[in-house]
């Protein structure tokens, strides 16, 4: 099980403990999250389920594939410490993760 706390825009915390191997994707629609539109399924295609995480853990993660950062280029309001929640996966890297959510995708 992994631990994860979600932030929405306004700053309400939802503490979540998933089974590992979801995508953040995944946790945030099973979660009722809807700031995170997902409009491909998760195919890295769209930008629609951009999430903001903190610098330490963005920069513990592996670093992103060429095809995120080119969807992450169209992505509206991007900040330094955005990945796609259809490329990270839930279990020990994310254990503890918060995960800040943006207003909107568009």
């Amino acid at each position: 099980m992994t631990r994860l706390l979600f932030v929405d825009h306004q700053g309400h915390e939802t503490p979540l403990e998933v089974e590992a191997g979801l995508t953040l994707m995944e946790v945030a629609r099973l979660g009722g999250f809807d700031s995170i539109a997902a409009e491909c399924g998760g195919g890295c295609a769209c930008a629609t389920c951009q999430v903001y995480l903190e610098p330490a853990l963005f920069a513990a993660l592996a670093p992103m594939s060429e095809m995120e950062e080119c969807m992450l280029e169209l992505a509206a309001h991007r900040r330094a410490t955005s990945r796609l929640a259809c490329q990270l996966t839930t279990g020990h890297a994310l254990e503890g993760a918060r995960i800040e959510l943006p207003e909107s995708q568009y």
